[in-house]
């Protein structure tokens, strides 16, 4: 598990032997099951999630009461709900385990102390921040320029492991659209 977290830190900077000791240190070991929430509504974030095996999602609720998927992410890939995270107020988004997940976990405290130990962790939480602003945006863009059958079908393309591995409902939140919705784009692709 620590050495997935490793390769996904090489992906961004590279890191000698003591500043991975370091970073190893702050890192602990979690599990959680499908469906857990591991953050809810109106807590403040006050750790951040390694994903080793599993997935996760961020959502909100509607004022319909509907479920709002954010973010869908799986295997070596990290989470948390970056506002709160970063602002220590109240999230306005649920973290939940969409599989049975292995985790790593650093808290808030230890990922600012590495900011100041360790100038790479700087630039890796600078470039984690860009792809977040990123995909944010094209999300968004994703709403406003394709119909739900062109979201669906560039998701296929895409991600196809996000609709092999999860259920109708998460996928139609994620998309936007609900779960009869849905059925009839698959029906008609």
């Amino acid at each position: 598990m620590y050495e997935n977290f490793k390769a996904y830190l090489n992906r961004y900077i590279s890191i000698s032997e003591n500043d991975w000791q370091l970073i190893k240190s702050k890192l602990y070991t979690d599990k959680a099951h499908k469906g857990k929430i591991i953050l809810y509504i109106n807590e403040v974030c006050q750790n951040t999630y390694f994903i080793a095996e599993g997935s996760m999602r961020t959502f909100y609720i509607q004022e319909n009461g509907n479920e709002a998927t954010r973010l869908i992410l799986f295997e070596n890939e990290t989470m948390a709900a970056l506002s709160s995270f970063i602002n220590q107020q109240p999230s306005e988004e649920a973290l939940q385990a969409l599989e049975n997940c292995h985790l790593l976990r650093m808290s808030r405290q230890d990922f600012y102390e590495l900011l100041q130990l360790i100038p790479k962790w700087e630039t890796y939480f600078r470039m984690r921040l860009e792809a977040a602003q990123v995909l944010n945006t094209w999300r968004m863009e994703s709403f406003l320029r394709m119909d739900a059958k062109n979201r669906y079908l560039h998701l296929l393309q895409n991600k196809p492991e996000m609709i092999q591995r999860l259920p109708n409902h998460i996928i139609a939140s994620y998309l936007g659209i609900t779960q009869e919705s849905l059925s009839r784009i698959k029906a008609k692709k």
